[in-house]
């Protein structure tokens, strides 16, 4: 969005701030584009998240024990509080483990 100035009844110093106040909005116009772009595409981020799927007990408890066994062995160093609630297991401060 551009403004369309009368040069002629504009003083220069005037003009020159107005031209500048103008550039900036531009800026500004072009930040929040930016801004409202990448809000887009988080909110289509979140959208896209998956679901954890229905799976028959003995599956889950099979994965279960595979992931409570990774997680106690270190191999998985920063569990997702997501995952952890899904498989119901709570890390016990006393022995620095997972159950």
């Amino acid at each position: 969005m551009t403004m369309d100035v009368d040069e002629e009844n504009i003083s220069d110093a005037n003009f020159e701030k107005l031209t500048e106040i103008t550039n900036k909005l531009n800026r500004c116009n072009k930040n929040v584009k930016l801004v409202l772009e990448l809000l887009e595409k988080l909110s289509k981020a979140s959208e896209n998240k998956t679901e954890y799927k229905p799976m028959d007990e003995t599956t889950y408890k099979n994965k279960r024990a595979v992931y409570l066994t990774k997680l106690n062995s270190k191999e998985i160093k920063q569990p997702k509080q997501s995952t952890l609630n899904y498989y119901k297991i709570d890390f016990d401060e006393d022995t620095e483990t997972y159950a």
